[in-house]
């Protein structure tokens, strides 16, 4: 799953952990890829989970950076799905996605 920030007043935050517990179990994992950390209280219930936050760059400011993480990021872990929930970043995210061959791309957006 890959977000702007999961912060409490934030509707795609909500969003994301509306679903994330509806479909967190012992047979599904996630990692959160969150874009511009400003912190949440959301990072302590998805670590007690098992699951994973990484934290990434802007990819605006820092792309250089964030394309490095991105692609160690996919090199090391094997993902069945990336869901992104942002427009600009994400892009180039599911194109990293399928560059290390994760068969499901997800772009998911409810910006104009």
């Amino acid at each position: 799953m890959v977000t702007r920030g999961l912060q409490h007043s934030n509707g795609v935050a909500s969003y994301v952990m509306n679903y994330y517990r509806a479909l967190h179990g012992p047979e599904m994992r996630f990692d959160f890829l969150v874009i511009d950390d400003v912190g949440s209280p959301y990072y302590k219930e998805i670590a007690g989970n098992g699951d994973n936050v990484l934290l990434l760059p802007s990819y605006i400011k820092h792309p250089l950076k964030f394309f490095s993480l991105i692609f160690n990021i996919f090199k090391k872990s094997h993902y069945d799905v990336v869901h992104c929930n942002v427009v600009n970043s994400g892009v180039p995210v599911l194109a990293a996605a399928a560059a290390f061959n994760v068969p499901i791309r997800i772009l998911h957006s409810h910006a104009a």
